[in-house]
């Protein structure tokens, strides 16, 4: 079954390229990032950016906690799933603590804003961000 998917993909992905879909799927993924950047940046305007044009991930720094692992638990008990700095942490005695949040996951805007809704009301109340407006 492997080599027969790992050959179908091949097929796909050549035809894609052959016929410029590739490029327009490219195109959109960007289209959407972009969009997704933008409704990011009205519930949380002081994050900081990435260099790059289109980025599918934003980091929001946190204060006032030790353990970002108890953040992503109570995060996914109303269903928000981020991942912590505990997890990308190369030097354990870091005290910069952030949540990833990604923008790329989402089945679609609607999906992702309510989403941000919920994570800046959850910020708010757990006085976890300093930065984060009403």
């Amino acid at each position: 079954h492997k080599e027969l998917t790992t050959l179908l993909n091949t097929a796909i992905v050549s035809t894609a390229i052959k016929e410029h879909v590739a490029q327009q799927i490219i195109q959109n993924k960007v289209t959407l990032a972009k969009q997704a950047n933008i409704l990011f940046e009205q519930y949380f305007p002081t994050a900081p950016t990435n260099q790059l044009t289109a980025i599918f991930f934003r980091r929001l720094t946190l204060k006032n906690i030790q353990n970002t692992a108890k953040i992503e638990q109570a995060l996914t008990d109303i269903n928000i799933r981020c991942f912590g700095s505990d997890r990308f942490q190369i030097n354990a005695s870091s005290n910069d603590h952030f949540l990833r949040v990604s923008l790329s996951a989402n089945k679609s805007l609607d999906e992702l804003e309510t989403g941000l809704k919920k994570l800046r009301k959850f910020l708010q109340r757990s006085n976890l961000k300093s930065d984060v407006k009403n």
